[in-house]
């Protein structure tokens, strides 16, 4: 029996997507927007998902050479297909495997990215409610990768003084700088994803930089609905250009 699939817009880009699978949420286009490094030559995603972060990356940074991780196969075969779909075969290539994977691959080498991207799993296998399809459990939950095989895969991956960026919930927010701090990302900039202004942050957006000394940012909130239904000019900003 087919997947049902649709393909759906954003930005300047369409992707192919399972009807009742894994889906890209808003988290994907506000990191990728998040991204702040001057050209960098390298980048890597890990948890790829459909490839909606890199394919973004990649149109945000034309002359990169992008590198899109994902373990599930069916998705990571969607990657490819998105991939080839936006005429970005010659720009991003699409590894499905785990991120702890690379460390035993010759395809990735240590030290050798300018700018890693992950929209990681935040909730452990016991919590929150899991989803009826297995797909949407492993981007969901920690079930394939915890934060501390990512923070230490990263660590391994980046160059010195190379960029990691990364949305999760905030509850964990003590839990992922510990880990940052043992792996030596040091986080340097953060900004908090507000549903609106009357709601806690939902989500929370850090950039860390591989060997750098202490001291951080706090960015203004970024609130995604002025009311239930519309977005802020702020976002509707970053979902069009």
């Amino acid at each position: 029996m087919q997947t049902a699939l649709s393909l759906d817009s954003i930005k300047d880009v369409s992707l192919y997507q399972k009807v009742n699978g894994y889906r890209f949420t808003i988290d994907s286009v506000l990191i990728a927007d998040f991204v702040n490094k001057f050209k960098p030559a390298s980048i890597l995603d890990v948890g790829a998902g459909t490839g909606i972060i890199g394919i973004l990356l990649a149109r945000k940074y034309p002359s990169s050479c992008i590198s899109l991780l994902e373990v599930q196969h069916d998705l990571a075969v969607l990657s490819k297909r998105n991939v080839m779909h936006n005429g970005l075969e010659n720009q991003i290539s699409v590894h499905n495997m785990g991120i702890k994977d690379t460390m035993n691959s010759p395809d990735f080498n240590p030290a050798s990215y300018d700018v890693i991207v992950c929209n990681p799993p935040f909730r452990v296998p016991s919590s929150g409610k899991m989803s009826p399809y297995d797909e949407k459990a492993v981007a969901r939950h920690e079930i394939r990768m915890n934060a501390e095989v990512l923070m230490r895969s990263v660590s391994h991956l980046l160059k010195s003084r190379g960029y990691f960026y990364v949305i999760f919930h905030p509850f964990r927010l003590a839990e992922m700088f510990a880990l940052m701090r043992k792996f030596t990302l040091e986080p340097k900039r953060a900004r908090f994803i507000y549903p609106d202004v009357l709601s806690e942050s939902k989500m929370v957006m850090v950039e860390s930089i591989k060997g750098a000394r202490q001291g951080m940012k706090i960015e203004k909130p970024l609130v995604i609905h002025k009311d239930g239904t519309t977005y802020t000019e702020e976002v509707e900003r970053i979902l069009s250009q």
